[in-house]
Parts: structure tokens; sequence; C-alpha cells
């Protein structure tokens, strides 16, 4: 472990060792083997090896702290096999970091893998949850696979180019896939509570967004700059929505109200940049509650108007 201990510095009365650590690094290490027993890479084992490439884990180890591997910028290969949990940093700035397998890992934290440079694929089957920003800024990182009971943080994988995704958690957090452009396809496979601020903002590759469940509320801007989406059926269920989620969606033509579609509240500049003569909304066959009339949505009896197309504003 490569580091000092600051006997000076204020903790918590319930401490460890690691509060007191401020990291060095090494620039000789090329390669670690962890044997068989050690069960814990603790904080700032390895920080900052500027050489090392190649790390062999035991079959007994379980955990990777925070900044373990921080800054390994040379680093290649790691053995995941029987780790359940990797923390807060562990690998950020590993920026040659691409062969790794995720198979049993359960907790990522935040910004474990962030700005990993080469990594090119995550099977996160089996991972139940991540934290703020732990895939962010991957621009290699396009194959990305979540379980069922998978459930993400905000900006989890923000900046980075994943292709296409299927989601089954309650919430897609804020800035989630923010700035993936090279995203083309979502999926979300169930039920959604919340769908958060600038979700898909500037996905300007998002072509195919399907809800395949309900979603209650999709936040400001969820969907802004989403420049090739030309087309989208609302979920089922009661839905609202925040500000500006559909702006500057350029080549939005078609919006459909679903079978059983209910609009609860609607924000400001809902279609930002958009104007009635590019844009047509359609209401499924099957739905009861609401009508079109002159591109503008009526409750279906004609007496509470839902939404209107405003004329083209660019308003931020």
């Amino acid at each position: 472990c490569h580091y000092n201990l600051d006997n000076e510095k204020e903790v918590d009365d319930k401490y460890d060792l690691d509060d007191k650590k401020e990291p060095l690094g090494n620039n000789s290490v090329t390669k670690v083997i962890i044997p068989k027993g050690v069960q814990e890479i603790r904080k700032f084992a390895f920080y900052n090896c500027e050489k090392l490439v190649e790390v062999v884990l035991g079959e007994d180890c379980k955990k990777i702290d925070e900044y373990a591997f921080y800054n390994d910028v040379k680093l290649e290969t790691i053995n995941f096999e029987n780790v359940k949990t990797v923390s807060d940093y562990a690998f950020a700035k590993c920026s040659l970091l691409d062969n790794v397998l995720f198979d049993n890992v359960n907790f990522i934290g935040k910004f474990a893998f962030a700005e990993c440079k080469s990594l090119s694929s995550a099977n996160l089957a089996d991972m139940r949850r991540s934290g703020e920003g732990a895939f962010s800024d991957c621009p290699r990182l396009r194959t990305v696979i979540l379980g069922e009971r998978a459930n993400i943080s905000a900006g989890a994988f923000k900046n980075s180019a994943v292709m296409e995704i299927v989601l089954f958690c309650a919430t897609i957090p804020d800035e989630a896939f923010y700035n993936c452009t090279q995203l083309t396809t979502v999926t979300v496979a169930g039920d959604l509570t919340y769908l958060g601020i600038s979700a898909f903002e500037n996905c300007t590759k998002l072509s195919s967004f399907d809800f395949m469940g309900e979603c209650e509320y999709i936040g400001d801007n969820a969907f802004y700059n989403c420049a090739t989406l030309a087309a989208m059926t609302l979920p089922n269920g009661t839905v609202s929505f925040g500000d500006n989620v559909f702006g500057r969606c350029s080549r939005l033509r078609t919006l459909t109200l679903n079978d059983s579609t209910s609009i609860d509240t609607v924000g400001a500049l809902l279609f930002n940049g958009l104007d009635s003569s590019s844009l047509t909304i359609k209401v499924s066959e099957f739905n009861d509650s609401y009508v079109v009339n002159n591109g503008v949505l009526f409750s279906k009896d004609g007496t509470k108007r839902i939404w209107a197309l405003q004329r083209k504003t660019f308003n931020n």
C-alpha cells in the first residue's frame, strides 16, 4: 500500500485506518497477484501505480475499496470472478482498462469506472445498484447489459458511447444517459415512477424509445435535443411532464397517446422549438379520454384543452 498517515487529520470518533491515509503512488510495480485468503483490497492500496498493467485477484477477494486502483493509467486487465463490491472511484481514470468481467458484481460505487477511456463493454446482469457517474465519461463503452434488478444512479452513463439499452428499473435518474451521442435505441421494460431531468438530453442519434409499461413523471429536458427522434408513443397510465421535455427535437413528427394514456400536468414549453406544421398528435383508437382537433389535444367531450402546439420558439 502506498500512502502516508496524517495523524493530525481530524476524523470521526468511529474511524478506521483509511480515514487518515494520504495517497502517494508507485512507478515500478507492473503486476500484482493477490493470494488466496485476502478478502478486501483496501483504500488507496494501488493508487496511482503508473506502470501497473495486470492484477490477478485471489478467489477469496470480495470487495475493492475506494480509490484502490485510481489513476492506474496503464492497467489493462483484472479478474472480477468473485468480487461483489467495487467502491467509489476504485478504477476511475484507468484509461487502458478494458478486459473486465463483471459476472458477480452486485454494487458499483460512484465514479468507480469514470474516465475509463478504453472500456468497451459491461455485462452488469448481476448488478443491483450503481453509484453516481459509475461509468461516466467512457467514450468507448458501447455495449451495456443491465439485469432485471439493476438500479442506476444519476449520471451513471453520462458521456458514454452506449448504443442501445434495455432498462428494468423503476426510476431513470437525472442525466443517466446525458450526452450519449451514439445511443439509438431505448426500451423501458417495466413501469416507471420517474424519468429524470435531462436523462436523455443531447442523445442526438436516439431514434427509438419504447415504453412497455407506465411512467408517472417525465422530467425537465428529458429528451432535449434528441435531434433524430421522429416518433414516440407515450406510456400507458397517468403521466405528468416537466418543462421543455421535447425541446429542440427537430425531427419529431408524431406523438401518439397510447390506449390508456392519461395526461395529468404539463410543464412549460413542452415542445420548445417545434411548431404545429411539423408535429402531429395522435390518439389510439382505444383511448376513450382524448380527441385531437386541428392539432390541439382536447378531452373526449371537447370541453377541456390539454395542450396545443406553440409556434417555434427557442427558449433555454
